[in-house]
C-alpha cells in the first residue's frame, strides 16, 4: 500500500509476490485462514492489473522516445 502511494513501479510486483506468499501459508492452516484466500484474490486482481498498465505505460513511453529520436526524412502529404 505504502509503495503504491509513493508511486513506486515496483509495487505490483510486490504485492503479487506477497500474495503468493501469504497464500502458500494458508494452505499451511487452511482450517483457521481459508477466507484469507478472498484478500489474496483480490490483491492479486488489483497487482495483476497494476503491473499490465505499467507495462502498456513504458512500451507506449519507449515507442513515443524512439520515434521522437528519429530524424524526419521527408514532409507527410495529406
Amino acid at each position: 500500500m505504502i509503495l503504491f502511494l509513493l508511486k513506486n513501479e515496483s509495487w505490483a510486483l510486490i504485492t503479487i509476490i506477497a500474495a503468493i506468499i501469504s497464500q502458500i501459508l494458508i494452505f499451511s492452516v487452511w482450517h483457521d485462514a481459508k477466507f484469507g484466500t478472498i484478500a489474496n484474490v483480490l490483491a492479486l486482481a488489483v497487482a495483476i492489473s497494476g503491473w499490465a498498465s505499467l507495462n502498456i505505460e513504458a512500451t507506449f513511453k519507449n515507442d513515443v522516445l524512439m520515434h521522437l529520436q528519429r530524424p524526419i526524412t521527408e514532409m507527410p502529404t495529406a
